[in-house]
């Protein structure tokens, strides 16, 4: 098809890694992200739909080869999509069941409250994350309540329009976690991180870490084994934060991102 002959014809012009292939798209993009998930995933590694769900066609015939990381983001008011599905196209809830199915992830959902940054956008959002698929894959879902047909956080998306996410950075942060084979985040720190959504990779790390789903006007602090302070920093934003860990010492620390009112410590390896 064409899609498959356009990532082989950039594959032979640029040096991409292969392995790290990801659609996105929004409305009938959403669409082409499901069926790219269905059809071609020898080459796509995760898809992350927006506005956008499965046609009865491409849900009854979906033939997946792997294990396919889903991030979905959807307004329950979307008149343009309904999120409870129409003749011509499946309700929300059955495609994100018919991925936490395949995937065999764990059937009862993590669900975040997102905290509602903006209150006159209309509208307020659940992350609900289904997490301990096969090879470290989750299928997750922004439920935006009151969310129209449009991109979240985009500058010029008008009425419907959530501002407490910004998708573009969500999807990011989400296909970051994964290539074609699965996560590439240790075993061991997916189930931990999943229920609690922060996330500290990679791990180990040599040159930098990166701390993602840190909260608002958060302190994060990064102590070793030994009990001493090597770093300490300020979020004011809900956003990924990179640190320079290459004149660390190798070894294990501890690092604990406090707020107001939460509280998560991990561990990662200096190598």
């Amino acid at each position: 098809g064409f899609t498959s002959a356009l990532i082989d014809s950039l594959s032979a012009l640029y040096n991409i890694d292969t392995d790290r292939v990801y659609a996105t798209g929004m409305s009938n993009g959403g669409f082409m992200s499901f069926l790219l998930a269905c059809q071609l995933g020898d080459k796509i590694a995760a898809v992350a739909p927006v506005a956008g769900s499965m046609t009865p066609e491409t849900y009854d015939e979906c033939s997946p080869i792997h294990s396919m990381p889903i991030l979905q983001f959807h307004g329950t008011t979307d008149n343009v999509v309904p999120y409870d599905g129409a003749i011509w196209t499946r309700p929300v809830q059955d495609a994100i069941d018919y991925w936490v199915d395949y995937n065999n992830c764990y059937p009862l959902p993590t669900t975040i409250q997102i905290p509602d940054t903006d209150p006159n956008d209309g509208s307020t959002v659940e992350h609900i994350i289904y997490p301990t698929g096969d090879n470290g894959v989750s299928t997750e879902h922004f439920k935006i309540y009151g969310g129209g047909h449009t991109w979240p956080g985009s500058a010029f998306g008008g009425s419907g329009t959530n501002y407490d996410i910004n998708a573009s950075a969500e999807i990011w942060k989400f296909f970051l976690k994964y290539d074609i084979n699965g996560s590439v985040l240790p075993t061991s720190i997916n189930n931990e991180d999943a229920a609690s959504g922060l996330i500290v990779f990679p791990n180990p790390a040599k040159n930098t870490i990166t701390v993602d789903g840190t909260i608002e006007d958060s302190d994060i602090s990064i102590i070793s084994v030994e009990g001493k302070l090597v770093y300490k920093t300020k979020t004011y934003k809900k956003s990924p934060t990179t640190i320079n860990i290459v004149d660390f010492n190798k070894g294990i620390y501890i690092i604990k991102v406090k707020g107001e009112n939460n509280s998560f410590t991990r561990k990662f390896i200096k190598k």
